[in-house]
């Protein structure tokens, strides 16, 4: 059971840090694209915009050391939430040639059902760790009187290196996945 969370740490936490920070870089960028969503007053965009930015990077850093991994849970989930709301509330208003927003590994793409069911996923994710809260890899259970050696142990690494494999692997084969179509979409143009 320990492997499956921290793997899914992992991905989460790594989702997490790639999309606040890809949105950090660029956030003149994620502000309009906040605005063209048309569901926040004007005067509050922007504070939205870099909120979001902050909650997301504080959940990939709580995730990824395992600190606070219940609270950080929740907060991904209402932001998901948030998340799903908004873009439901575009595609029901015919508004789907708009970004995304998401950035980070997951990329910009035009709102759609599936990023909702995307997001539906992840909160799945997010439930997980919430219900099986591991030691390893937590800075939580070493300051609740564990040790490093439970926390940090060779089956630890030796998960942690197979993990972050598989995630490197994952997210090559779905860039090279893109390149793929958008070379085909560019051939078909001529």
């Amino acid at each position: 059971m320990d492997e499956i969370t921290l793997f899914i740490r992992i991905v989460l936490s790594t989702l997490f840090l790639t999309t606040s920070w890809s949105k950090f870089l660029r956030i003149d960028e994620h502000i309009i694209i906040v605005e063209e969503y048309r569901i926040l007053p004007t005067p509050f965009v922007r504070a939205y915009a870099w909120f979001e930015v902050l909650m997301e990077m504080a959940i990939g850093i709580l995730l990824l050391f395992g600190f606070l991994q219940k609270e950080a849970t929740i907060a991904a989930v209402l932001l998901l939430i948030m998340y799903n709301v908004a873009i439901s509330v575009n595609l029901l208003r015919g508004r789907n040639e708009i970004s995304c927003g998401c950035g980070g590994l997951v990329g910009d793409h035009r709102l759609s059902w599936s990023i909702v069911l995307r997001n539906f996923g992840l909160m799945i994710l997010c439930w997980w760790i919430y219900q099986f809260n591991s030691v390893w890899g937590s800075l939580q259970a070493i300051l609740s009187g564990g040790t490093l050696g439970q926390a940090f142990d060779f089956k630890f690494w030796i998960t942690l290196i197979i993990c972050y494999t598989i995630l490197f692997v994952t997210i090559i084969f779905i860039k090279l996945f893109a390149i793929r179509e958008r070379i085909q979409m560019l051939l078909s143009n001529k």
